[in-house]
C-alpha cells in the first residue's frame, strides 16, 4: 500500500489518525521517524507502513514507538505496528516475540 492508502485505513478503523514529529525535529532538519500515529479509546499505535516489509521493520517500529513514549508521555499504552501488504517470513516470526503487532492489508 502506499502512505496515502495506509493513512486512510487507519482512519477508517480509529478515528484519529495523524503523522508525528519527534520533538526538535524541525529544528534538527530531520524526517519525522513515523508514518502514522493512530489512537482508539484503550491505545495509541505506532504504525510503520513498508510494503514488503521484511525484520528491519520491526526495529523502526519498535524504535519510534519507544521515542513517542519517551517524548510524548501519553496516558494510554503505546503499541508499535508494521503495516504491510507482505511481510517476510522472518517479520512474521519474530515481532511477536519482541511486541510488535504486524498488520497486513
Amino acid at each position: 500500500p502506499d502512505f496515502e492508502e495506509a493513512k486512510m485505513i487507519d482512519i477508517r478503523l480509529f478515528g484519529v489518525a495523524y503523522v508525528w514529529r519527534q520533538k526538535g525535529t524541525k529544528e534538527r532538519g530531520l524526517i519525522p521517524p513515523t508514518d502514522v500515529v493512530a489512537e482508539d479509546e484503550k491505545k495509541i499505535y505506532v504504525i510503520e507502513v513498508k510494503p514488503n516489509a521484511n525484520a528491519k521493520a520491526i526495529g523502526q517500529a519498535d524504535c519510534y514507538a519507544a521515542l513517542f513514549e519517551e517524548d510524548e508521555r501519553p496516558a494510554k499504552p503505546v503499541v508499535a505496528v508494521v503495516l504491510t501488504d507482505k511481510p517476510s517470513a522472518t517479520l512474521l516470526r519474530i515481532a511477536k516475540s519482541r511486541g510488535v503487532e504486524v498488520w497486513i492489508v
